[in-house]
């Protein structure tokens, strides 16, 4: 649920805030009602705020309580173990109030990248991250056993939440209390004007997920723990990998936006042209770095390499490109003109390749390859190719951007 939130309704009101951010005067034609000519527009920042907030303060409650329902049924019911049942009990309270700040935070995240602060933004996470680990290890380290992870995700949230409320007071909070207000926005058109976008982006988000872990799943079923670990973690490593090429992209995002509202083709061509440059050489450079290093490393501390063998490895590098390479940097294109053309194929694609899975790791026994192979095949099919293939198709009426 948290993950359809962030993945569905926040991208879509950052791009939303980037429209107000950017003065737009033709937001009646994305359902919100004509704005002020004042750029940037703090008077419908100010209400958009207002109006998201109590919207994800709603979201967060409701989320909480039904995740946390879930997993109080699930210690009383599945874990009998008494030191490790008190442990739990412990930790779902810190588990729960994370999961309502992260949620409430949602809004804030969104502002703050749409109104010019995505790098600001990108830094809080990192040291939110940093915080969850040293909390995490610290509470292990101090023998609180499962109450750590709790703590860790508590204080993530907490740091997360606050810092972003601090950036907008700092630097937003002038604008927002002198912002002029020709029009009010009400929940209602806000809600109405959000919703068409979010809930396309919230369906390609399941599609996401199923294609990234049914593979984890399939072969902890079928095959081995060893191998669902191995296939699991060299994920994690190539997920961390993409977040950090695809850095660029989402702080180009709020000036990409800007230029498609103001119609200024040439810039938003040569912006996005920029940031698409710059993902596809970082993520070839470390993920060149972590094939070559990463056996290597393990060998000199004589450990147990945790990844996968280096062909598999090298194959499931090569797709998560590919799938980087038509997901992030190709769709952002498509998200500044208000688009999410592609709901139908995440979702038929993430279906094609569970069933493929299935087939090929459970009645052939092909394993690790069978994931690799399914999750290839069908990528290959269609996704690979189409989506980079409209964004040449639109970049290449730009006279000036092709010369």
């Amino acid at each position: 649920m948290l993950l359809i939130g962030q993945g569905g309704l926040t991208p879509t009101v950052q791009r939303f805030a980037s429209y107000l951010y950017a003065g737009a005067s033709n937001l009646s034609s994305l359902g919100i009602p004509e704005t002020t000519s004042t750029s940037p527009n703090w008077g419908g920042i100010a209400q958009f705020v207002t109006a998201n907030h109590w919207l994800f303060l709603r979201i967060a409650v409701v989320c909480s309580l039904i995740i946390g329902i879930a997993l109080a049924c699930f210690i009383e019911m599945r874990v009998h173990d008494q030191v490790l049942r008190q442990q739990s009990w412990w930790c779902l309270p810190f588990f729960i109030c994370g999961l309502f700040f992260l949620i409430i935070n949602a809004p804030q995240v969104a502002i703050v990248q749409g109104c010019g602060g995505m790098l600001a933004s990108q830094r809080i996470l990192v040291a939110a991250t940093v915080v969850n680990a040293i909390t995490t290890l610290g509470s292990l380290w101090g023998n609180l056993g499962v109450i750590s992870l709790g703590f860790g995700y508590f204080s993530m949230a907490l740091v997360q939440y606050f810092a972003h409320a601090v950036y907008i007071k700092r630097f937003l909070n002038l604008g927002l209390r002198n912002a002029p207000t020709d029009r009010h926005l009400h929940r209602s058109e806000i809600l109405h004007a959000l919703w068409p976008t979010t809930w396309r982006f919230s369906l390609t988000v399941l599609g996401a997920w199923a294609i990234n872990a049914s593979g984890t799943i399939m072969l902890a079923w079928f095959d081995t723990l060893e191998q669902a670990g191995r296939y699991g973690i060299s994920m994690q490593v190539l997920a961390v990998l993409t977040s950090i090429s695809g850095t660029w992209m989402r702080t180009a995002t709020p000036a990409l936006c800007t230029a498609r509202v103001q119609q200024r083709t040439d810039l938003l061509y040569q912006l996005y042209l920029s940031a698409y440059i710059k993902g596809v050489l970082v993520f070839v450079s470390l993920s060149t770095v972590f094939l070559t290093l990463a056996p290597h490393v393990f060998t000199w501390f004589s450990l147990r390499m945790p990844f996968l063998e280096f062909w598999p490895l090298l194959t499931l590098t090569t797709i998560t490109f590919l799938e980087f390479h038509h997901g992030p940097l190709c769709a952002s294109l498509f998200l500044t003109a208000n688009q999410v053309p592609y709901v139908r194929a995440a979702l038929w694609s993430g279906f094609a390749i569970i069933v493929a899975s299935y087939i090929l790791v459970h009645e052939m026994k092909w394993g690790v390859w069978g994931i690799l192979a399914a999750r290839g095949i069908v990528q290959a099919a269609y996704n690979n190719w189409k989506w980079p293939w409209l964004v040449w198709k639109e970049l290449s009426t730009n006279v000036s951007v092709k010369n």
